[in-house]
């Protein structure tokens, strides 16, 4: 389980040194009464709390806003939320080749149509089209590579069927989509890693670079989060290419 770090956004910017972890600022879990040990970090109007470690899914947490003071010293209305993070999983796998093959890419989607199929007979077509409508540069009026599976919050739909269960159905699921990543990426890699290139494919791969440095700057939910709420920015830009080219 990864549960994303809690969010909250004003309509004002803060004075900073009203926002204070356990004291003005509060997450308990609610049955123990304890307050999560977390991280804060606090810039114009907003809030982000990441906890040290994951939420417990199913457990209701408390967040409570209180004393919190506006830029002109307004004292703000003190707020409570109850927050219940559910069990879910989610997972992505794309090919994203600046030069494609047909027979790669009848492979990639082969592995992962086998995959989806031992576990449920709607999962390939269902997440080969959210794939499809997420990996896709509306400026640019292309996908950003062949397409793959994507899914997110994979929960239990069924409320007769036992939330615990359900999350070890679809761990299992998950495990058996990195298992079949793992099974065709290195022999895909191995069967072009020695091919022969020219200068014309060189530029063709400086140019997908730029398309997908595109989609993460400006598209992609994880990169946008992390650059929003101060996160290492190391490590939300290490994906991105080391040389590209715009033309």
């Amino acid at each position: 389980m990864d549960f994303s770090p809690v969010r909250i956004t004003f309509t004002e910017p803060l004075v900073q040194t009203t926002v204070r972890y356990g004291d003005t600022v509060q997450l308990v879990h609610q049955e123990s009464g304890e307050l999560v040990d977390a991280h804060i970090l606090s810039e114009r109007h907003y809030i982000t709390l990441d906890p040290k470690t994951d939420l417990i899914g199913g457990d209701t947490y408390t967040l409570t806003l209180e004393g919190l003071q506006d830029f002109d010293e307004d004292v703000l209305e003190t707020v409570v939320y109850e927050l219940t993070p559910r069990l879910s999983k989610d997972d992505v796998a794309d090919l994203n080749p600046p030069i494609p093959y047909a027979e790669d890419t009848d492979e990639f989607h082969a592995c992962f149509r086998a995959a989806c199929a031992a576990h449920n007979p709607t999962y390939y077509e269902r997440f080969k089209k959210w794939a499809d409508d997420y990996f896709y540069i509306p400026h640019r009026g292309v996908h950003r590579g062949v397409g793959g599976i994507f899914y997110d919050h994979l929960e239990c739909e069924d409320s007769a069927v036992d939330e615990g269960a359900a999350f070890d159905r679809n761990l299992a699921f998950t495990k058996d989509v990195g298992e079949a990543f793992l099974d065709i990426f290195p022999r895909l890699v191995r069967r072009r890693m020695d091919s022969a290139f020219t200068a014309q494919d060189k530029q063709t791969q400086l140019e997908w670079r730029g398309r997908y440095a595109e989609f993460n700057l400006v598209y992609d939910r994880g990169t946008l989060f992390g650059l929003k709420t101060g996160g290492n920015i190391d490590a939300i830009l290490m994906s991105l290419p080391p040389e590209a080219v715009w033309s």
